[in-house]
């Protein structure tokens, strides 16, 4: 997406930004702004509603913003997320309780949600 982008460690700087970006929250979201379409916001507002530890499938996200029809549409814009750990696409599995996809990685996705749900003291999600 950035091309001519070039990437660089610097933990004060990202330690800055981090703030700038997380001191606008209310009710624990982020103050960020993000660019997508109506949909893809609809899907990622409801991402942001599963709570750590817990997790959900496309078609129930689907059916939370009134379009039980459109799992594969939902799958879309997860897959869509610019933000993936702020908001959590890694909480939602296939119906069956499979994990799916995950842009970063199936192995990174079943070790975010096992280390959620030990923070939050549940049970993990089944992921086979």
């Amino acid at each position: 997406r950035w091309p001519r982008a070039r990437l660089r460690e610097d933990p004060i700087l990202a330690g800055r930004t981090a703030s700038r970006a997380f001191s606008g929250a209310r009710r624990g979201r982020p103050g960020l702004h993000l660019s997508g379409t109506n949909f893809q916001l609809k899907v990622w507002e409801a991402l942001l509603r599963v709570p750590p530890g817990a997790a959900t499938t496309y078609a129930e996200v689907a059916r939370r913003i009134g379009r039980p029809r459109a799992a594969r549409a939902v799958a879309g814009a997860v897959a869509a997320n610019p933000v993936a750990w702020i908001i959590p696409c890694h909480r939602v599995l296939r119906s069956f309780g499979g994990l799916g996809g995950y842009r970063w990685g199936l192995e990174r996705k079943q070790a975010m949600l096992g280390w959620e749900a030990a923070r939050a003291g549940v049970r993990a999600a089944r992921t086979s």
